[in-house]
């Protein structure tokens, strides 16, 4: 027992001994410091002698929650933990501590590089209504804007926006004189600069006659319609036409005179020629140029039309060859004074047969029939005799009127043609043509009360050979007090 007791205090000599020669580590540096933004490590330039980490990141990075990677000495810890987010708009300190207790501090420092970018991102006129948003080219570095016509260039405030943090010269959202170009220079963050040069020009005067866009830039001989936009294309009491060299053809032009169409004429020549529009006798647009090509399309022939007499309404069939399917046009025509030319309606069309209606002509003649068909027109060689459907009287009322009041005629067939007098105790009166169903009168004033013959009339021709009228329908009306 005593040997036992005696072994075990040996034991415990050694282990205390050892004990006492045993040393902690004081190492406490940060080996390494990295974190990871998009896509990309970023590690940390590490001075020790300054107990300093410093990191640079591209501009407009968010520093306020980055969470760091830090690798330490063995044996030591560090305080803020490894991966936990910091906010690095300042300085922030890291203190690492060895095994032994001793701590080391490091001051780690993140910097957001300068903006480089140095550009004009918009440029806007905000005193006119809608605002005037200028053209930016950020190749060229130009800027253009054009403003209304009669702006006061000398004086004009700009709305501009540039990069972030950069300046601008001369200052923007200050009266600048834009009678010439102005030049704007823009400094980035970091020093970098961009030249621009903005030109601001008014508009032309609205009330000028102007093309501005055509439906196409070539076109066939006598083939589809030229369809121009622009303004001031119509004037009252005028008649508009579009301008092939000099080459001119009506137009057809809407209600707001912003647009004009009209067909290819078939006597062009192919090649190049300036279109223009041209509203009365010498208004003129400005000119655009197109390009004409050929008609390679054979000509349509006609071999018979029937009947070669018809009345207003009727339909005219002819038949040939090299007809279109669809989109002839047939036209009856006269060459004398004044000269006569109705486009008639299709009913029915097939390459060797066609059928036109003759409704909507209300004026008789003999006329020369052309079809058009793949931009080129055929005349047929003999007459269209074209008679008017006689005006059918219905009925005239009221019969009792006082002077001044309106009569109304009903019926069928009434144009200028079919009924051109109306008169009352042999006095003419005006007659408003309200549709081919009626037409009305107002009774004179001159007329006293008492009862008058009406007579209706048409024009004819006299046993001579001289124009007469022909009366057609008469009543008695009764002027009233």
């Amino acid at each position: 027992m005593r040997i036992k007791l005696l072994l075990m205090s040996f034991a415990l000599l050694i282990l205390a001994s050892c004990s006492k020669d045993e040393v902690k580590s004081a190492e406490k540096s940060i080996l390494d410091f990295s974190f990871s933004l998009n896509g990309k490590t970023i590690k940390g330039a590490i001075d020790n002698a300054k107990m300093a980490v410093s990191l640079t990141v591209p501009y407009g990075t968010d520093v306020t929650a980055i969470a760091p990677a830090v690798v330490t000495s063995p044996l030591s810890t560090v305080l803020p933990a490894s991966g936990a987010a910091q906010d690095f708009t300042k300085p922030v300190t890291y203190t690492v501590t060895a095994e032994d207790g001793s701590k080391q501090a490091y001051t780690v420092t993140i910097t957001v590089d300068k903006n480089t970018e140095c550009l004009i991102k918009e440029f806007k006129f905000t005193q006119f209504s809608p605002n005037v948003v200028a053209v930016i080219d950020q190749n060229t570095k130009t800027i253009s804007a054009k403003v209304p016509f009669g702006t006061d260039l000398t004086a004009l405030t700009p709305f501009i926006q540039i990069s972030s943090d950069a300046t601008i010269s001369p200052e923007a959202n200050k009266p600048t004189n834009f009678t010439s170009p102005v030049e704007y220079t823009v400094t980035s963050q970091n020093g970098e600069t961009s030249k621009y040069t903005v030109t601001v020009v008014t508009d032309e005067d609205p009330s000028v006659l102007r093309i501005i866009t055509l439906n196409k830039t070539s076109f066939i001989v006598g083939l589809g319609d030229i369809v121009i936009t622009g303004r001031n294309l119509k004037k009252e009491g005028t008649t508009s036409y579009v301008l092939f060299g000099t080459t001119k053809v009506k137009g057809v032009v809407n209600e707001a005179g912003t647009e004009i169409t009209a067909g290819i004429p078939t006597t062009l020549t192919p090649g190049k020629v300036m279109v223009k529009v041209q509203v009365g006798i010498n208004n003129n647009s400005n000119e655009m140029e197109v390009t004409i090509m050929e008609n390679t399309f054979p000509k349509p022939t006609i071999s018979s039309v029937t009947p070669s007499e018809v009345v207003s309404g009727d339909i005219i069939e002819i038949t040939g060859s090299n007809f279109m399917k669809s989109g002839n046009t047939v036209r009856l025509a006269t060459s004398g004074y004044p000269a006569l030319n109705y486009v008639l309606t299709p009913v029915e069309e097939s390459e060797t047969r066609l059928r036109f209606s003759t409704a909507g002509i209300s004026k008789p003649a003999s006329f020369d029939l052309y079809v058009k068909s793949n931009g080129k027109e055929e005349k047929y060689t003999a007459k269209v005799k074209l008679t008017l459907k006689p005006a059918v009287i219905a009925s005239v009322s009221p019969l009792k009127v006082k002077a001044g009041e309106t009569i109304t005629i009903t019926g069928e067939n009434f144009n200028k043609e079919t009924l051109s007098m109306v008169l009352i105790d042999n006095g003419a009166h005006a007659i408003t043509y309200v549709d081919d169903k009626h037409v009305t009168i107002k009774a004179s004033t001159d007329l006293k009360p008492g009862k008058y013959l009406l007579e209706i009339k048409i024009g004819a021709t006299a046993p001579s050979g001289g124009p007469t009228f022909k009366v057609i329908y008469s009543t008695q009306v009764e002027i009233i007090a």
